[in-house]
């Protein structure tokens, strides 16, 4: 934690915005921070202690401090951009993830100092842009108006922004192409 705090120190002192997260600790392969409704008491039970103690240690650094509650978390799985399963078993994935968004905030607002009106970002499941994922995602509740912050992942047009440039698909100039798929991107999200 004190390197942790010396980095975003330097980046604050640059006078720069730092986002601070739990980045590895969800995503793709064994991660203890997943969308898994059997394991939530025990996964709820360590992220809440987990963000208090991030959340009591930076209480008093400026507004240019951002928290975000979960990187990518996948289900028990590690299924990329939308839960495996039925209908049911997707949307209890998406529950967890709203109920850790929840009590993200609600740990965070709980610690005080300058925590109690901090940027706060939250993510839906995987940070996907899937249709399914972005209509399950619910913004937590707060007790400040206008500090949360939806955020999803996105690398369109994945073509030219990601993948190699040797790459048969890829596009080496932003070109028409580019523009329509960014268009229907926003529009989706909208």
């Amino acid at each position: 934690m004190n390197r942790v705090e010396e980095v975003v120190n330097m980046i604050l002192a640059e006078e720069l915005y730092c986002v601070l997260n739990v980045h590895h600790d969800a995503g793709k392969g064994y991660r203890w921070l997943r969308a898994d409704p059997e394991a939530y008491g025990e996964i709820s039970e360590q992220y809440h202690a987990l963000w208090k103690q991030i959340a009591m240690r930076f209480a008093h650094h400026g507004e240019r401090l951002l928290f975000e509650s979960i990187n990518e978390i996948t289900d028990k799985y590690s299924s990329p951009m939308e839960p495996r399963g039925s209908i049911e078993i997707k949307g209890e994935a998406y529950q967890v993830v709203n109920a850790l968004n929840q009590l993200f905030v609600d740990t965070v607002r709980e610690t005080g100092g300058l925590n109690a009106k901090r940027n706060l970002i939250c993510s839906n499941y995987y940070s996907s842009i899937t249709k399914d994922a972005t209509a399950h995602f619910v913004l937590p509740t707060d007790t400040v108006p206008d500090h949360l912050i939806a955020k999803v992942h996105c690398y369109t047009p994945y073509e030219f922004t990601f993948i190699d440039k040797k790459h048969d698909n890829a596009i080496s100039v932003f070109d028409e192409r580019c523009t329509k798929s960014i268009d229907y991107l926003y529009a989706a999200l909208k």
